[in-house]
């Protein structure tokens, strides 16, 4: 009889040590799947913040891009612009000596045209001599 209840104590102990190592194990399994799901909420913060940051330098790409294809539009158009005051300088230097040239040959005619009534004169004045 006393080997019945010191079998019964120790499948009683068993079974008491068993509850609470199941306990233990539910408790820790618990605290494993919250740590889990808080790693995992963890991990997507992380694609969502690596997400946007990509998106952001994708966006300065474009930014930079735009910037570096609108200065090369103004330098373009300086070039234009500098073309432009070259060939009206051009241009005007030419219409000055297009107009010195006539004021020199109006001056030629107008001495020729003097010199031709000279002449006249002198024959005219001969002639009355």
């Amino acid at each position: 009889l006393r080997e019945d209840v010191a079998g019964a104590e120790r499948q009683a102990q068993r079974a008491r040590l068993a509850a609470r190592y199941s306990q233990k194990r539910a408790k820790l399994k618990s605290a494993l799947d919250k740590d889990k799901a808080a790693f995992e909420a963890r991990k997507a913060a992380f694609a969502a913040e690596r997400a946007a940051l990509e998106a952001k330098k994708k966006a300065l790409q474009a930014q930079d891009a735009a910037f570096t294809a609108k200065q090369a539009a103004t330098t373009a158009i300086i070039a234009a612009l500098e073309a432009c005051m070259a060939a009206s300088e051009t241009q005007m230097m030419a219409s000055e000596d297009a107009l010195t040239a006539c004021a020199r040959e109006q001056t030629a005619r107008r001495a020729q045209a003097a010199m031709a009534s000279a002449g006249l004169l002198k024959i005219e004045f001969k002639k009355a001599a």
